[in-house]
């Protein structure tokens, strides 16, 4: 089993499954706001610390309290697929904001 692809993660089990729930929705939507703000604001804390840890609140909330996934194993194995697509948004709006500042 690979570890970026673990078994039964799939684009639509991302987008779907394991972002079910209003709260955890909800929490997304606001640490998405925190990390543009924290982009836009140059607060690099506020965008790489705090929304991070809104968002992730939610799994956390679907994990724990509503037992939504299967076992801790599948929590574990997102991980490092979050932590490339956190890198892959810093990156891309870290180019954008560079090439903003050319025009």
């Amino acid at each position: 089993m690979s570890l970026l692809k673990p078994q039964g993660m799939t684009l639509k089990y991302f987008l779907g499954e394991f972002h079910s729930g209003i709260l955890n929705r909800l929490l997304h939507i606001i640490g998405f706001s925190l990390f543009l703000y924290g982009i836009l604001k140059r607060d690099w804390m506020l965008a790489l610390v705090v929304s991070p840890l809104v968002m992730e609140s939610g799994h956390l909330y679907n994990h724990l309290i509503l037992k939504k996934y299967k076992s801790k194993n599948e929590l574990i194995r997102i991980i490092p697929l979050q932590v490339g697509g956190w890198l892959l948004s810093i990156g891309f709006l870290a180019l954008i904001l560079k090439l903003l500042k050319k025009i």
